[in-house]
């Protein structure tokens, strides 16, 4: 694997890591918190694991269920069995933003938590408030971390899908350290601003739909 930093004068350009990374074929981009490379770099990504434990998240389903509050979108996210990736870099690092970073399910987890310690601290035991604060903690640990892009092969895996709404690939199976070919660290305050994402994700669903030859193509979930 590969280790590069950000240039910062590529930001806006729609592709961040040096030319060597951005010219191969079949790479995927993900990007995510720092405070996760130890466990990407020794495992490589898993479907199954979440950012966040799964008695974690399942206490906040419970929680916001028992308080009448929306738990539905943290159930989902407990429930995804996919791996997100970009075709674009830029993309995966407009998704590394800070108040997003670690991914939309940690969003959905820290909004329920701070719902339930803000507005029904009343209504939960001493031991569940302590949870709920371990896991606030855990989610700014993971939010303070500098953000990472992995550049990851994704040729030859066989449940791969791209969908041409979100103009995203997602992947439902296991993927091996191997497979992850460079990683960009991202340690430098970067100016969000600069990244058109809207009109990255147009590009990528009309290079889809044209007679253009392209990976995402012969991607189809098995």
């Amino acid at each position: 694997m590969q280790t590069f930093d950000i240039e910062l004068a590529q930001v806006g350009t729609g592709l961040v890591f040096p030319a060597q990374v951005e010219q191969m074929d079949w790479i995927g981009f993900h990007g995510t918190s720092s405070y996760y490379s130890p466990q990407i770099e020794s495992d490589g990504f898993s479907n199954m694991a979440k950012p966040l434990a799964a008695e974690d998240v399942k206490l906040v389903v419970d929680l916001a269920r028992r308080l009448g509050l929306d738990w539905e979108r943290v159930d989902g996210f407990r429930q995804l069995k996919s791996i997100s990736f970009s075709s674009v870099s830029e993309i995966a690092l407009d998704y590394s933003r800070p108040n997003s970073l670690g991914g939309q399910g940690v969003g959905y987890v820290s909004d329920a938590v701070n719902q339930i310690i803000e507005d029904h601290f009343d209504q939960i035991s001493s031991i569940e408030a302590a949870q709920l604060q371990s896991i606030r903690a855990t989610i700014d640990a993971i939010r303070s971390s500098d953000p990472v892009i992995y550049a990851v092969d994704l040729k030859g895996l066989t449940r791969t899908q791209f969908q041409i709404i979100t103009a995203g690939i997602y992947v439902f199976e296991s993927i091996p350290p191997v497979r992850i070919i460079a990683k960009l660290r991202v340690s430098s305050p970067v100016n969000y601003d600069l990244i058109n994402a809207k009109a990255l994700r147009e590009g990528i669903r009309q290079l889809a739909r044209s007679r253009e030859p392209h990976f995402t193509k012969l991607m189809a979930q098995g």
